[in-house]
């Protein structure tokens, strides 16, 4: 959050005096290196924390505890809720970076809140902290899911729709995008109230998804037409068909974070392209857009005969 504060005033000079080396190197490439760096070092350590506590955590928790799983629950939820706020940490530093026209950094925060959004998730998962949904019962909601539907609202509804609204400001059309915003709520309670959900598919695209599609296509009209004169209405277009595609429940798009767990392979392609794609200042765009939409058009190509939902 305070290197976006840097990057949206453009004073590094004076940056709260909290970083000698930040004052002294006052090459703005120097700071996106940092950003970047402490970015991946959280990661590292939340990840090593929560593989170390999953090993060794039970020896503690049966002292701190005394066999109170109620308190063990929560204590385990300071990891994935931890992740969970630092999504929406993301979502809003991309909001505050594009506001001083750093558009490709504001996208690559994008991709960061992505990820944190599948960590949570994996870090609940892994610590026994979720009970998977069996299709057809009542759904239970719990303090975990309405944060992580707070932090998805923030990072890849409301998120985008203020990047793009700056990106083009000029145009009669900016309020539209508070459209995709609210499609984007209606999305996530459906998505944490349908009781009848499908194995290893969504109903409709995911929110995650269409926020990484919309933001490539900022990203992109924003490198060939950086005053968003001349692409502007087409960007509130396909913002307005991505936000309707989130509600279109007769879709079904396989689950690919599970994908990613399953196949290690394809986990470490997807990691290396991710990487690869935030130091291309040319193409990051234009890669989301190709993958996302390929990911939007899936459900043409994809079959799985498990796709019904079970009985109420």
């Amino acid at each position: 959050v305070m290197y976006a504060y840097a990057f949206s005033t453009g004073t590094y000079e004076d940056f709260l005096y909290l970083n000698s080396l930040v004052i002294w190197v006052q090459e703005l490439w120097f700071l996106k290196v940092l950003l970047l760096l402490e970015v991946f070092l959280f990661l590292i350590n939340v990840v090593s924390a929560i593989s170390y506590t999953r090993i060794y955590g039970h020896h503690l928790m049966e002292e701190l505890c005394e066999g109170d799983e109620d308190m063990r629950k929560k204590l385990l939820s300071i990891f994935p809720n931890l992740l969970t706020l630092m999504n929406a940490v993301m979502g809003i530093s991309a909001v505050m970076l594009a506001r001083s026209d750093h558009f490709h950094l504001s996208f690559v925060l994008l991709v960061f809140a992505t990820v944190f959004d599948k960590l949570d998730g994996a870090a609940a998962r892994k610590l026994g902290l979720i009970e998977e949904h069996v299709p057809g019962e009542k759904k239970v909601i719990t303090i975990g899911m309405i944060l992580d539907d707070i932090a998805d609202l923030i990072s890849f509804c409301i998120a985008p729709a203020l990047i793009a609204a700056i990106y083009v400001s000029d145009s009669a059309w900016t309020w539209t995008f508070s459209l995709y915003a609210l499609l984007g709520l209606a999305r996530l309670i459906y998505f944490t109230l349908d009781s009848r959900s499908i194995p290893g598919f969504f109903k409709g695209l995911p929110s995650p998804a269409a926020a990484l599609f919309v933001g490539g296509v900022v990203h992109f009209f924003h490198h060939i037409d950086a005053s968003g004169k001349v692409y502007g209405d087409w960007v509130v277009v396909i913002f307005l068909l991505t936000g309707m595609l989130m509600n279109a429940y007769v879709l079904r798009y396989v689950h690919f974070g599970r994908l990613l767990s399953k196949s290690r392979f394809l986990s470490r392609f997807v990691s290396i392209v991710i990487l690869i794609s935030i130091f291309s200042v040319d193409w990051l765009g234009a890669i989301s857009m190709i993958l996302m939409g390929a990911y939007i058009l899936s459900p043409l190509y994809i079959r799985n005969k498990d796709q019904t939902p079970a009985p109420a």
